[in-house]
């Protein structure tokens, strides 16, 4: 059986002229499934609230929640994309963070 996470992106800080984001009315989820032990293995690293802040003022944060299968075919119905972020879920997943290529180097040599 599959287990379904769904990413949300949002922009909790927002940096801009107006205080707003441009994406801000419009769903952007990322679905995963995951095997069961897949899931089991990486779930501190899948479900959880994680944020990323530019030195700009502005800062995402990715919510990551278990959902059904039901819920997956309908939020994928009405995402609108990630807006370039999708890095920012990759890295969550491969290491419980959000770090850029740069930032992961860096940390490496500490």
């Amino acid at each position: 059986m599959k287990r379904h996470v769904c990413f949300e992106l949002t922009m909790p800080n927002r940096g801009s002229w107006n205080g707003r984001w441009g994406g801000e009315d419009r769903k952007h989820y990322i679905i995963k499934s995951f095997s069961e032990k897949a899931f089991e293995k990486l779930q501190a690293n899948l479900i959880g609230l994680w944020f990323y802040r530019w030195d700009d003022g502005w800062c995402a944060g990715i919510e990551g929640t278990e959902i059904s299968g039901t819920e997956s075919g309908r939020r994928k119905r009405m995402k609108t994309g990630f807006c370039g972020y999708d890095w920012m879920v990759n890295s969550i997943i491969t290491y419980g963070n959000i770090m850029t290529d740069r930032e992961r180097r860096e940390t490496s040599h500490v």
